[in-house]
């Protein structure tokens, strides 16, 4: 499987569009959408481009989706399919999955989880800041409150 970066998947999408006489900037949440579940579903660790992709990704999942819920996202997730991934070899016969690929499957889960958890720490982090300026406002404004009062008692 090849390992496109951002920039690439944004590229080639947006040429798919294009030919579709379809304005790119009308369709960025469809893009942005299929680009994360494409990169989710496919990165192969940290260090890959995919994996990058999906943390870099504009779109934020809700808790309960599990992939691409309307048509361009769908449409577009295919395209990337088409474009970037090998064909697959035929089953021989089917059988159980492998230990190994349902170690695979929670290795990306799991990975798929701390890119969340990333990304509500970094949430978290602004919050705190925030509430850390406006602690410091109010101490402010108190301290001036408590001047002004002082000042008013000895009038």
């Amino acid at each position: 499987m090849s390992d496109p970066t951002l920039e690439e998947m944004r590229l080639f999408l947006n040429q798919y569009l294009h030919s579709r006489d379809r304005l790119e900037e009308d369709c960025e949440f469809a893009r942005e959408c299929a680009i994360y579940w494409y990169a989710q579903n496919n990165h192969s660790g940290q260090s890959s481009n995919l994996y990058s992709a999906m943390c870099q990704s504009l779109y934020i999942p809700s808790p309960i989706e599990h992939a691409p819920k309307h048509s361009l996202p769908q449409e577009l997730y295919e395209e990337l399919k088409r474009e970037f991934e090998p064909p697959k070899p035929k089953p021989k016969s089917k059988t159980k999955p492998q230990t190994n690929d349902m170690n695979d499957q929670f290795v990306q889960d799991l990975l798929f989880l701390t890119c969340q958890l990333q990304s509500l720490g970094a949430q978290n982090h602004e919050i705190l800041h925030r509430l850390r300026q406006f602690k410091h406002q109010l101490e402010t404004e108190n301290h001036e409150l408590e001047q002004d009062r002082k000042y008013i008692q000895n009038l």
